[in-house]
């Protein structure tokens, strides 16, 4: 009999306890928050957040990708990006991806089962390894700023193991160096937007934060803490990243107060008690972070370690309220609401798209058929494929190292394909005239010591031909000299030959025509394209 009593009674008691325990449930519940996330280096003076992006990467690189790319894709919030003379200056200087092995390694598998038999089989893993080479910089007029964002190194890429070759085969297929180097260009592009965002951006935040709420309907605090979270909730949903934080204060002020009443209210040392005050401790502190408060932010968060529930989360407050104390220092403000202004006065903006639309007429796909700037055009690559296209001939004259041309995909529509000079031979214009293409460096490249300082293919207009002695004309501002037997071509407006003209004219003749060579040490010849048209005529006429 005392048994069952005394079983009874501790059933009744462990009944209680468990009910009691239940009582102090807390749910995460989230609220909306609108913010202004603050730069880690500002630029105060509102009138200088402007940046402009100069791309010098190697035409290797970019051939794949639309013109301007890597120009357009570069984005920095809270500053108007211009073409040029802006306070920020970001320059890229990526040179290429080299691919240093593409393996398929095969691993040979067995496998026993329990009867003795022996499964065999090969697994097959892709293994890519190549090097990148590149730096972005970033500077601004008064100095003030010099970031430099370095690319180089080398680098593994693996495939998952497969079981047959051919699908580690077209792994590594999809990873041909073509793939590397565009995948190089996009990462490059992701890093540094992610760099000057947090160095220099003012990003707007949209977000949420959970808060806690009493979810146990026996408690009496029950109805009263979830009322108090709707009117949080109420409140925050009217954030806006642009408004001031004043009217958003006054409706959350009875929350907060009711939540403060929680402290008094249950000072019990038990679980329950520190459970409930830690989830009203944290929905203080952090709705105090979120309206701009960092000293009550770091109160709360010593409240919630001196109450011994979760000291964690009492150390990530009074951190995050350090931080927010530190980026207004920085910023000299106390908010992190304010308006900021984002836009875009490039006359490249939108150039990473492949198709363009008619300025005219916005839902009218671009048709450069009917465009009379344009001119249907071949290209004859060097490996013999004549491919037809259109070109945009007023800007023949300022073609470099890629050529920008319509053509048409497999729907029959217009889409912008680069050629690059490396891979054309011929260039034939609807207007009869003809480019070619060859390796020099253009003046401007020829007096520097960067690692670009070396030949590149670039489509050129040739002036005159021989057996001896070709003249190009490189943008209808340089003479590019190439001598039959020589692999590359030297600009006459490059500092050697302004300096040394009658020397490197000469030296062309090497041990021919010495009767030529008194000529040119006499000045007989100047350096333009009539003169020296005179010389490589003499040179072809003249005797040894």
């Amino acid at each position: 009999m005392k048994k069952s009593s005394f079983f009874l009674a501790f059933t009744f008691l462990l009944s209680f306890y468990s009910a009691q325990a239940q009582s102090t449930d807390i749910d995460k519940e989230p609220i909306e928050i609108n913010y202004v996330r603050l730069p880690e280096k500002p630029v105060l003076n509102d009138a200088n957040r402007t940046f402009s992006v100069l791309s010098l990467n190697s035409e290797v690189l970019t051939q794949s990708l639309p013109e301007l790319y890597f120009e357009s894709e570069i984005k920095l919030s809270g500053f108007t990006k211009l073409n040029n003379d802006a306070f920020i200056a970001i320059q890229s200087k990526l040179i290429d991806v080299t691919l240093i092995s593409n393996d398929i390694d095969s691993t040979p598998k067995s496998r026993t089962d329990k009867d003795g038999k022996v499964t065999r089989w090969t697994e097959y893993k892709t293994i890519i390894k190549y090097r990148t080479e590149g730096s972005v910089t970033v500077t601004s007029a008064d100095q003030s700023i010099n970031e430099v964002f370095t690319f180089n190194g080398n680098k593994t890429k693996s495939s998952k193991v497969f079981d047959n070759y051919e699908s580690a085969r077209a792994f590594r297929n999809s990873n041909a160096i073509k793939t590397l180097r565009i995948n190089f260009i996009k990462n490059v592009i992701s890093t540094v937007n992610s760099r000057i965002s947090s160095l220099f951006g003012y990003k707007e935040i949209k977000s949420k934060k959970n808060l806690w709420v009493l979810d146990s309907k026996k408690h009496p605090e029950y109805e009263d803490h979830k009322t108090n979270f709707k009117i949080v909730e109420e409140a925050f949903s009217k954030m806006k990243s642009y408004e001031s934080l004043d009217n958003l204060k006054l409706e959350v002020k009875p929350a907060l107060e009711y939540y403060k009443s929680i402290l008094s209210k249950y000072e019990g040392k038990d679980r329950k008690s520190k459970k409930l005050r830690y989830a009203s401790l944290y929905n203080i502190g952090w709705i105090n972070y979120y309206l701009d408060n960092p000293d009550e932010t770091a109160t709360y968060g010593a409240k919630i370690i001196e109450n011994d529930y979760d000291k964690a989360d009492g150390k990530s407050l009074d951190k995050k309220a350090i931080e927010l104390r530190d980026v207004f220092a920085i910023n000299k403000t106390n908010t992190r609401h304010l308006k900021i202004l984002t836009e875009d006065k490039t006359d490249y903006y939108g150039a990473s798209s492949n198709q363009f639309i008619d300025t005219n007429d916005p839902d009218k796909p671009f048709d450069p058929k009917t465009d009379p700037d344009y001119s249907l055009s071949f290209v004859i690559t060097n490996s013999g494929d004549t491919i037809p296209g259109y070109i945009n001939m007023k800007k023949i004259d300022k073609l470099a190292g890629i050529l920008k041309t319509y053509v048409k995909d497999l729907e029959g529509k217009p889409v912008l394909r680069n050629f690059g000079a490396h891979e054309v031979n011929t260039l034939v214009l609807g207007n009869g005239e003809k480019r070619y293409t060859l390796p020099f460096k253009e003046a401007d490249d020829a007096v520097t010591m960067s690692s670009f300082d070396r030949a590149s293919y670039k489509y050129v207009k040739r002036i005159y031909a021989s057996k001896k002695i070709n003249l190009y004309e490189y943008q209808s501002r340089e003479l590019i000299i190439k001598k039959n037997t020589d692999k590359k071509g030297y600009s006459t407006s490059s500092s050697g030959w302004l300096m040394a003209f009658r020397k490197k004219l000469g030296n062309l003749l090497g041990e021919d025509c010495p009767e030529l060579k008194e000529r040119v040490k006499e000045k007989e010849f100047e350096n333009n394209a009539n003169s020296i048209v005179e010389f490589i005529k003499a040179y072809e006429n003249c005797e040894k």
